[in-house]
């Protein structure tokens, strides 16, 4: 009964580790405002707002390759972990007439 129940504990405890671990990157996109290379920041404007947030830069990112405007970036206990440049919109395509 007791291994039974500490198995139990076991699974339930690493299946919450998951859960939370899981959650913690987040995906965004909007626009790279600016870049500040001194700090190792970014400001970001998430989609849909007007309100720029000031994030750090993970350690595995090269600061120097971030290009400001759209893209989309993960975010992980407050840095940016990734960042890609959001798709471009595929031409317009001509239309002919008769």
């Amino acid at each position: 009964m007791k291994k039974t129940l500490t198995v139990l504990v076991f699974i339930a405890l690493t299946l919450s580790l998951v859960a939370v671990a899981a959650a913690a990157a987040k995906s965004m996109s909007g626009t790279i405002k600016s870049v500040n290379i001194s700090a190792g920041t970014i400001s970001f404007c998430p989609a849909g707002t007007t309100k720029e947030q000031n994030l750090k830069v993970g350690h595995g990112l090269n600061i120097r390759s971030i290009k400001t405007g759209k893209a989309e970036i993960v975010v992980s206990n407050g840095m940016v972990t990734s960042v890609k440049p959001a798709a471009a919109a595929p031409p317009r395509r001509m239309i002919e007439g008769c």
